[in-house]
C-alpha cells in the first residue's frame, strides 16, 4: 500500500519542484505530466504478476500462445486481436514482463497525449487518473486498458477535423475492437462529438437517463444475442459511485451554463467545445450505468468517463482564483479518501501488496 501512497505524494509535490526550475506555465505543464506519467508507467511496469487479479492468468495463456498455431485463434476466449497480439511477442521469445512493459507504454503514451491536448492542469488529471479507479483498473484490465489506449488515439485523431481523420478514427476503434469488444462502445463518443451545439440541455438529459431503464432490457437482449451470452438478468444496483457522478454531471453543466462563452472560433471556444462535449459524455455514462448495471459491461462506460481526466480539471479552471483554489483543495481531498477507502483498503482487484518483478 506504501507505494501507492508514495505515488500520490509524489505527483502533489511534483508541481513544487517544478515551479521553481522552470518559470513558464505552459513548459510546467509539460514537465509535470511528463514525470508523473513517467512514475505511473514504471510502477505499472515493474510489478510482479502477483498484483492485479487477472495478470496470473494472462501470463499463463501467453507462455501458452508460443506453443499455438498462427491460425489457431479459438482455444480461448480473447478476441482475435490480442491473440495474435499475444503470438507476436511470444514467438519471438520476448518475456511477459517484457509484453507487459511494451503494453503499458502504449497505454501511458496514449494517455500523455490526451492530457497534454485537453487538459489545462496535468496535476489533478493525473490525481483523477489515480484516484478514481482508472489506475485500478489499468493494473488488471489488460485486454481493455490497450482498447482505451487505441480509443484515445482515435478521438485525438478525429478531432482533427481534417479530410480523413474521421476515416482513421474509425479504423482505429474496429482494432480495438479487436483488443477488446467492449470499445464498440467508443463509436457512441464519436457520434457525440459530431455535435456541435453549445447548449447543455439538462431536461432532454434527464428524460434520457430515466429511459434508459426500459431500454436497458433491449440491449440485454440484443447483447445475448448477437454478442455474448448473458447467463442471467440482474436487477439495477447504483451505488455511491452513480451518485457521485450524478454530482459531477451537474456540477459541469452548471459550470458550462455559468460561463456563457459563445465564440467557438477561437482556441478558447474549442476548449469550451470540448467542455459541453465531456459533460454530455458524463450525461451519457449516468444512463450507462442503469442499463449496464450488475454486470460486467459496466466496465465499458470507463471509455466515456475517462473524459473526465481532462474535463473535470478544466471545469475548475472557469472560476476564480480563490473558488477555483477551495474547489481543487476539496476534489483532490474526496480524490485521495475515495483512493485509500474505496481501493486500498478493500484491496480491489488485488493491487497489494505491491512487489517488483525481480522479488
Amino acid at each position: 500500500m506504501g507505494i501507492y501512497l508514495g505515488l500520490i505524494v509524489y505527483l502533489l509535490f511534483l508541481p513544487l519542484v517544478v515551479r521553481r526550475v522552470e518559470q513558464r506555465k505552459e513548459k510546467q505543464e509539460k514537465t509535470i505530466l511528463f514525470w508523473g506519467v513517467a512514475a505511473i508507467f514504471l510502477l505499472l511496469a515493474l510489478k510482479r504478476n502477483t498484483v492485479g487479479i487477472d495478470i496470473a492468468g494472462y501470463e499463463a495463456w501467453y507462455v501458452d500462445s508460443k506453443f499455438r498455431a498462427w491460425s489457431d485463434l479459438n482455444y480461448i476466449y480473447f478476441e482475435n486481436g490480442y491473440i495474435l497480439w499475444m503470438k507476436l511477442f511470444s514467438k519471438l521469445g520476448a518475456s511477459f514482463q517484457l509484453f507487459m512493459a511494451v503494453n503499458y507504454a502504449i497505454f501511458c503514451g496514449a494517455l500523455y497525449a490526451f492530457i497534454r491536448k485537453y487538459s489545462k492542469d496535468a496535476t489533478m488529471s493525473l490525481l483523477i487518473f489515480v484516484c478514481y479507479q482508472f489506475f485500478v483498473f489499468v493494473i488488471s484490465g489488460v485486454r481493455q486498458m490497450i482498447a482505451m489506449a487505441f480509443c484515445l488515439i482515435a478521438y485525438m485523431i478525429f478531432d482533427r477535423r481534417k479530410k480523413l481523420s474521421t476515416v482513421w478514427a474509425i479504423a482505429i476503434v474496429l482494432l480495438a475492437i479487436q483488443i477488446h469488444q467492449s470499445a464498440v462502445i467508443f463509436f457512441l463518443v464519436l457520434a457525440l462529438a459530431r455535435l456541435r451545439g453549445k447548449k447543455i440541455l439538462l431536461p432532454v438529459y434527464i428524460a434520457a437517463i430515466l429511459m434508459s431503464t426500459e431500454v436497458r432490457p433491449m440491449v440485454w437482449n440484443f447483447v445475448d444475442r448477437y454478442v455474448r451470452k448473458i447467463d442471467a438478468y440482474e436487477s439495477i444496483s447504483l451505488g455511491g459511485n452513480f451518485i457521485f457522478l450524478i454530482g459531477i454531471a451537474l456540477f459541469m453543466a452548471f459550470t458550462v451554463w455559468q460561463s456563457n462563452i459563445s465564440k467557438t472560433g477561437t482556441a478558447e471556444g474549442q476548449a469550451v467545445i470540448f467542455d459541453i462535449f465531456s459533460t454530455r459524455l458524463i450525461w451519457a455514462v449516468l444512463g450507462l450505468q442503469i442499463i449496464f448495471s450488475g454486470h460486467s459491461m459496466l466496465r465499458a462506460t470507463s471509455y466515456l468517463s475517462m473524459f473526465l481526466i481532462p474535463a473535470l480539471p478544466n471545469m475548475l479552471q472557469r472560476y476564480d482564483r480563490k473558488s477555483r483554489g477551495m474547489l481543487k483543495m476539496a476534489l483532490g481531498c474526496f480524490l485521495i479518501w475515495l483512493f485509500v477507502t474505496d481501493t486500498l483498503i478493500p484491496n480491489q482487484l488485488q493491487l497489494c501488496p505491491y512487489q517488483f518483478f525481480w522479488n
